[in-house]
């Protein structure tokens, strides 16, 4: 909804994205604190993989996602 609503040009499209992001990334935390916490992975597991390498890319995407919001527009 948020890509969408920056495609379109909505007037609330950057206030939906913070909302987005925010949530997605303590979503993101907390997943990753109950996956280490209540079932650590062990190497071989598949758990472990999911862990490994697609969480801390969507971590880095939010991360960037936030400093672009923060960045601001700068086009004049």
């Amino acid at each position: 909804m948020a890509a969408l609503a920056l495609q379109r040009g909505w007037p609330g499209a950057i206030p939906l994205v913070w909302v987005f992001n925010v949530v997605g990334f303590v979503d993101l935390l907390n997943a990753l604190y109950q996956g280490m916490t209540h079932h650590p992975p062990d190497v071989m597991d598949p758990a472990f993989f999911i862990l490994a390498i697609p969480v801390p890319m969507l971590l880095v995407s939010h991360v960037l996602l936030f400093w672009v919001l923060l960045k601001g527009d700068k086009r004049e």
